[in-house]
């Protein structure tokens, strides 16, 4: 991949980036994990839903005692408005 684009509301910014050239070791090391989990049957996916759900509900939890100052669950469900909340705290 070379080019790069976001969008947040009316705000855009492009550009780009050569993956393959610019970072070596996280290419090297994707397709080192990438060999170990084809070589290994039994081996999850380290991409895998329930991992990457799990990393989700870490955000979501980092986020939410922020906002809150006080520690939060995993399996705290969101705060309404979390984003909104967000955008007003940081404003």
């Amino acid at each position: 991949m070379t080019r790069w684009e976001t969008r947040q509301g009316d705000r855009h910014r492009h550009g780009t980036h050569d993956y393959h050239e610019e970072d070596i070791v996280g290419q090297a090391n994707m397709c080192e994990a990438m060999f170990d989990w084809l070589e290994d049957d039994t081996a999850v996916h380290a991409l895998n839903l329930d991992s990457a759900l799990q990393d989700f509900r870490l955000m979501l939890a980092m986020y939410m005692s922020g906002l809150s100052g006080r520690p939060e669950s995993l399996e705290s469900p969101p705060m309404p408005d979390l984003l909104a909340a967000m955008r007003s705290r940081l404003a």
